[in-house]
This record gives structure tokens, sequence and C-alpha cells, in this order.
């Protein structure tokens, strides 16, 4: 049986995305297909970073997010602006410009709104915010920020860490930094998120984020760029609205409704959602 699939990017972070109206396929089989669908291989044309299974309902639509290694994360900032802009291209949803649009992503209800080419997503305030949280590793100890908006971080100005204070951030191996605080003990039994953030000049933040489930650094992160935000701004870095620049170079921005810290009544997270390239992946008969 051939799967169409599309090829989408938010602000650089990459996703399969599918269409479960009519595959009606459960979580389990969600999960298996992840696996194909966000690796490349004979059959399938693009790595991506996350499977988006969207369901239409009645109402508005349905999202599941799955990592490429078949794990249900919690929730997704980019893939849940690129699941609105695959619903309207899907025409799931009746659109007017900058009306809004409501749909359900990770058991949870989400607001969203497009303007133009950018699409803005809303979140609840954070679930979490622990600051200065000491972290022990064979060689050092790191203090960062744990930080929960759907997604658990742990977030870390660059400058916490002795050894990269004189480089910038970009010449950071993260993928080997990150992993043993990724898997570290006080992070189990599901591991952690790990972000890292450099201040630039003009309210601007420059972030690296390496992701559970992808086991890699991911050319952007919507729910590390919100943690990072609300890091940042908690010490007086950095003010809301945060211009936020990911790997990609795709620029993020990070506000809030409400105010900071402790009436925040939306996390507002503004950036690009577009189709990439669309595509039939084969898969076996026998995996239905």
């Amino acid at each position: 049986m051939k799967i169409h699939v599309s090829y989408m990017s938010g602000a650089g972070n990459l996703f399969s995305v599918i269409n479960n109206t009519e595959l009606k396929l459960p979580n389990s089989k969600l999960s298996q297909i992840a696996k194909m669908l966000c690796r490349k291989n004979e059959n399938n044309p693009n790595r991506t970073e996350g499977l988006l299974a969207l369901r239409n309902t009645s109402e508005s639509f349905d999202v599941e997010f799955y990592n490429p290694d078949g794990s249900i994360d919690a929730m997704c900032g980019n893939g849940g602006r690129c699941a609105v802009a695959y619903a309207i291209k899907q025409s799931f949803i009746e659109l007017e410009e900058g009306t809004d649009i409501e749909f359900t992503m990770a058991g949870k209800n989400y607001r969203s709104q497009k303007n133009g080419k950018m699409i803005t997503l809303y979140f609840p305030p954070p679930l979490t915010v622990k600051t200065n949280i000491e972290v022990e590793l064979k060689e050092n100890i790191i203090f960062g920020d744990l930080i929960d908006v759907g997604s658990l971080h742990f977030v870390i100005p660059k400058n916490n860490i002795e050894e990269f204070i004189n480089i910038d951030i970009s010449e950071i191996d993260i993928n080997e930094f990150a992993m043993p605080i990724r898997h570290h003990k006080l992070f189990k039994p599901n591991g952690i998120n790990v972000s890292i953030y450099q201040f630039e000049e003009n309210n601007t933040i420059k972030l690296r984020t390496f992701e559970r489930g992808v086991e890699l650094e991911t050319g952007a992160c919507g729910t590390g760029a919100l943690s990072v935000a609300i890091s940042a701004v908690g010490k007086g870095k950095a003010n809301f609205p945060v211009r936020m620049l990911p790997p990609s170079g795709l620029e993020l921005n990070v506000g809030i409704e409400g105010k900071f810290p402790d009436h925040i009544k939306s996390l507002v997270l503004i950036g690009g959602a577009e189709t990439l390239d669309e595509y039939y992946v084969e898969i076996p008969d026998s995996f239905f």
C-alpha cells in the first residue's frame, strides 16, 4: 500500500505528515510507521525529525506526534504549526485570515492563527519552571533551568558552561555535550530535551536543541524556543517578545499574553510552516 506523505518544515524543523482520517491507523501502528517515514531509505527520500498524523473531526482536527524512534512525545511547537498549515491545505477547516483555529494535539486543546506566511500557536502557561538546577557530570557541574511547556527541557545559558564561554554557540558539539544530560539520573525514566542559548543584540537569542526521541540536534525546536525565552526573560536578559534564531536560521518569535512571570495567560510561538515536497511511500501490505 502506498501512503501519501507531505515533507514539511516548521522553521527548519522537518516533519513527515500524513492524513490518518481514512487510514485510521491506531497508535501502535503509527509508532511503527514513524520509524519508516522519518528515516531515509530506498522507499523514503527524506529524513525527518518526527511524524505528524492528522485526523479530520466533525469540528476541526486532531494531531498525533511521534519521534523517529516511534516514541510518543507530549507536544511539538513547530509540528503544531505544520499541522495547522497541512489542515488548511487539506481543507479540514474553513479559514478566514486571522481567525482562531482550534485543534487537539497530545490530548490537549490548542489555538492557532494564520497571518500571511506566519502561523501563531498559543500554549498554556508553563507547567514547570525550576531555576538553577544542578546537574553533576563526570567532569563538571552544569546549572540550568528545568522548564515544561508541554515538553520537558533542560535549558542552559552558554556562559554557564566554562569550556564554552569564549566560543560561539555554533562551534559547540551539542550532540556530544547533551547526551549525558539527556540520560542523566535526575531526569529518569524518560530523559529530557537539552537546549543551550546565547544572548545577541536587539533582544535576540541564538539557541540549539538536542531532542530526545530524535537523539540528535534538530534544525529548530518550538518548545525549546519557548523554554529558552522563559529562562532568558526570567534572568532579566531579554524581554517579550523575544526573537529566536535556531540553527536553521529561520526565525521564531516568542511572546506571552498576560504578565510575566506569575500571570501568564498564554505563551505565543510565531513562525513559518511550509510544504517542501510530497510523495508516496510504499508500505508492505503485511504491515496493515
